[in-house]
């Protein structure tokens, strides 16, 4: 049985290069149906999680601005299943716990995107079971 289900990924950041990094990444390691969209603040934000209903979110840690938490909280208030991903250049951060303790379901390397993509992929995976299932 196929579904016509399409996993939709926000990217929250307000660097352009980091966003098309991202994009360009999920794109090219092919993330199954996925369609992307980016915001740059969090005014923003709180409006695209009504108008494009995400799955899953992707943000790096610090923007200008705001930060991770920042989106953890506004995202968990909005729908607290939707998974969140933080894409880094830092792998030794104390917060990494905290974050991971306020919702966060993974951490990864910007130098490693390609481990965004199989995270990102495997629970497109468990949505796509569950909706079969149904």
């Amino acid at each position: 049985m196929e579904t016509n289900w399409e996993m939709r990924i926000l990217l929250v950041d307000n660097n352009q290069v980091t966003l098309k990094l991202i994009d360009k990444t999920l794109r090219v390691n092919n993330v199954k149906r996925c369609v992307t969209h980016s915001v740059k603040d969090l005014a923003y934000l709180y409006k695209e999680l009504h108008l494009f209903n995400p799955d899953a979110i992707v943000t790096t840690r610090t923007n200008k601005g705001f930060e991770a938490y920042d989106v953890i909280t506004m995202v968990k208030k909005y729908n607290e299943y939707i998974p969140i991903y933080i894409v880094t250049t830092d792998t030794k951060r104390i917060d990494d716990a905290f974050l991971l303790q306020k919702g966060v379901n993974e951490i990864v390397m910007l130098s490693d995107l390609t481990e965004l993509h199989t995270k990102i992929e495997s629970k497109f995976d468990a949505k796509v079971i569950e909706l079969i299932k149904k």
